[in-house]
């Protein structure tokens, strides 16, 4: 996957991430940022809010655009409740 995006960062005629701002997403103070890529014909616009305590990824909406009339919504939410390390791992 990282080295799709990879690609998909590198061959892109357009990208674009802003921080807007900061807002609370499932009870945590989050940075807020915007994103716009412009890839092979797809349009993707995408909010992603970025935990400032952790920097873990709390939430993503994007909307899709591959054109054609084709066109998507997706929405993620991340929790990260009981996520336990394997056992012996440090």
């Amino acid at each position: 996957m990282l080295a799709q995006l990879d690609t998909n960062v590198t061959t892109a005629t357009a990208f674009s991430c802003t921080h807007v701002g900061d807002e609370s997403a499932s009870g945590a103070v989050a940075a807020v940022f915007t994103s716009h890529t412009d890839n092979e014909g797809v349009k993707a616009d995408a909010r992603i809010w970025v935990a400032k305590g952790s920097g873990l990824v709390l939430r993503v909406e994007e909307d899709r655009d591959t054109g054609g009339g084709d066109k998507a919504h997706v929405s993620i939410r991340y929790d990260y409740t009981n996520v336990q390390a394997p056992a012996g791992v440090k």
